[in-house]
């Protein structure tokens, strides 16, 4: 099972053409001979009904849409980051399944979020695509846990780049943010790192 979260703002789905590649790729490698599904369908006659604010929509499907939800959504804060290497653990796909990333959660409650980093190399939080300023432009790693709707949008937009960010370069970074579906510069940090740790300060507004 997989699934697919897409922002809905004011009665508008954000990036709908991004999350219906993704699903297309995925679908096309697990259920290749499988007719392509399109979201935009399912989806509108549920948006209706939310023409005001902002919502998280969950789309789970396999072979199909299997169920859809919508719930509102506030972005998160960030002060307390945690380092953690991956190892070989590979999330190419959006599985349902995000146990691995429940169990770090779960074993360090101090934190907001985990860092994971694999052969010392950066890639994503839980659920986030991360972005670096490096003082002169945002960068995001080049290596990744998922390669994110967003992100791609960022990229595409050229109002970020990618590059190999490894943990003895984050000195040389002034600020972060999380990237996902529903947020990207809303809210930025300046850092500290600390050991294995990395303590955030929310910046004024861009």
């Amino acid at each position: 099972m997989f699934f697919e979260t897409i922002k809905l703002y004011d009665g508008h789905l954000h990036n709908l053409s991004y999350h219906q590649e993704r699903m297309d790729r995925t679908r096309n490698f697990h259920f290749p001979q499988e007719d392509t599904v399109s979201l935009k369908p399912a989806l509108m006659s549920e948006v209706l009904r939310y023409p005001k604010g902002l919502y998280k929509v969950r789309v789970d499907y396999d072979v199909r849409v299997s169920g859809i939800s919508i719930a509102p959504y506030e972005i998160k804060n960030h002060k307390r980051l945690k380092l953690v290497e991956t190892g070989a653990y590979d999330y190419a796909f959006k599985f349902s399944d995000r146990s691995f990333f429940a169990a770090h959660l779960h074993q360090y409650p101090a934190f907001d979020d985990i860092l994971f980093i694999q052969n010392g190399i950066l890639t994503d939080t839980t659920y986030c695509n991360v972005a670096l300023f490096d003082g002169n432009q945002w960068v995001t790693p080049a290596t990744f846990l998922l390669p994110g709707t967003k992100r791609k949008q960022l990229l595409a937009d050229k109002k970020i780049i990618e590059r190999n960010i490894a943990v003895q370069d984050l000195s040389s970074y002034q600020g972060i943010c999380f990237i996902n579906a529903m947020r990207d510069f809303e809210k930025t940090y300046s850092f500290v790192l600390h050991q294995d740790e990395i303590l955030l300060t929310e910046n004024d507004p861009l």
